[in-house]
């Protein structure tokens, strides 16, 4: 009994000093700090556009062009995926319209680079590359095989895996025997690949660079000259340490890797990295780690509403057929715009829409069975429109739950 004690003192202790090093200075801190390296990259590029990464790379700059969305968890070893629910493809768009993109986030885990930049973004370029090939191949009238490393190579076009060094050959491996089915899943998604396609001259490819990188500043490449489109990612995280004592003019402080991590929680506070600038710093006798926020937008309500799809989606849908039929537009809203509107939005399109996109009274859903393949192809056409779109996985199951019962009644 004494030793389970004092493991809990000790685990008490550990989570208290965890939680003293994770304070919101430091957070706020390490973020302001981190985010000085990103601007000195992104001034090297001041053409391409910048993109956060989120939910952790939005706090590394004041402006950002745009978001995106790619999940660590995707390029997790044994979790490899490519996900249509996350297809980024104005990442893509914008690439092409501006010759090349940065993509900002950073890591907490003990990494140079996170795994969203290490494998799930290389995976998502090779996997447009061999799309873009193959819509090529088929409108000039040849055909290439995706099987593995054996893609019909284009002088042209590169269709290989770029991959970090440090991502071992084994796992290098496990993703090129994947590639296959993944450009299969996209074709099959009903995503406009020829647009993409019209818009990028060059093959997509990450380069990586972080605040180990030595770049010399009298002999910064100019990406015009390379033979692919670039896709710079950017780890705005200082150290691998997950803490490291800083000095200040004043005071120490304890600078955090990947600090802006979970920026949703955060949000509660409805901070931002401008917020850094109105933080005074109290001194005297006062504790150091304090800060006063001088901004107006601080919301003392964390509370997140929860809501259950499933249980409302019935009504929902009966809102929507009954001013549909009367030639009105709906307006489908949610605190982000980001998930349940989504979902709604996925519901009402495939249950009240046909494949064409025509509102036709639900006829088109009662005589069909609806598959995953079904939900996949209008959600890819939703985000089309809605490019910051972010359905939870949960949320998704729950429209096609509530869907595929529907259309057995029927």
């Amino acid at each position: 009994m004494a030793d389970d004690t004092a493991s809990m003192s000790i685990y008490r202790a550990s989570r208290t000093i965890k939680r003293k090093q994770s304070s919101l200075f430091n957070s706020l801190s390490s973020i302001h700090e981190d985010s000085i390296f990103v601007s000195e990259i992104a001034q090297l590029w001041p053409e391409l556009p910048l993109v956060a990464n989120l939910r952790c790379g939005l706090w590394y700059a004041k402006k950002f062009h745009s978001s995106c969305y790619f999940k660590s968890t995707d390029g997790h070893t044994n979790n490899l995926s490519f996900n249509t629910s996350r297809l980024n493809l104005h990442v893509a768009t914008l690439a092409g319209q501006r010759g090349g993109c940065m993509i900002v986030d950073s890591t907490r885990k003990g990494k140079r680079f996170p795994d969203s930049m290490s494998k799930t973004i290389p995976i998502w370029t090779c996997v447009l590359n061999r799309t873009i090939l193959n819509y090529r191949n088929k409108m000039n009238g040849t055909s290439a095989h995706n099987c593995g490393t054996t893609v019909q190579q284009s002088p042209e076009w590169d269709p290989s895996l770029h991959l970090p060094l440090w991502v071992p050959d084994t796992e290098k491996i496990r993703i090129d025997s994947k590639l296959n089915e993944w450009v299969e899943v996209l074709e099959t998604s009903g995503v406009d690949i020829a647009s993409i396609s019209s818009l990028l001259k060059k093959p997509l490819r990450p380069l990586w660079i972080s605040q180990k990188t030595v770049i010399w500043l009298n002999e910064v490449p100019d990406y015009n000259d390379w033979d692919f489109t670039p896709i710079i990612l950017i780890s705005a995280s200082a150290s691998s340490d997950i803490y490291r004592q800083k000095t200040s003019s004043e005071f120490s402080w304890n600078y955090i890797a990947g600090a802006g991590d979970d920026e949703e929680s955060w949000a509660r506070a409805k901070l931002s990295v401008e917020n850094l600038d109105d933080v005074e710093i109290r001194g005297g006798n006062h504790d150091p780690f304090c800060a006063d926020f001088k901004s107006s937008n601080v919301d003392s309500d964390s509370k997140f509403d929860r809501f259950s799809l499933q249980r409302n989606l019935p009504s929902a849908l009966n809102f929507a057929e009954l001013h549909l039929k009367k030639g009105k537009r709906l307006a489908v809203c949610c605190n982000s715009g980001e998930d349940i509107s989504v979902c709604i939005c996925l519901a009402i399109l495939t249950s009240l829409f046909n494949v064409e996109g025509a509102y036709d009274e639900g006829e088109f859903f009662k005589e069909a069975r609806i598959t995953k393949l079904d939900m996949r192809q209008r959600l890819v056409f939703v985000c089309k429109y809605i490019v910051n779109a972010r359905p939870s996985r949960g949320n998704l199951k729950q429209v096609y739950n509530f869907l595929a019962r529907q259309s057995l009644l029927t």
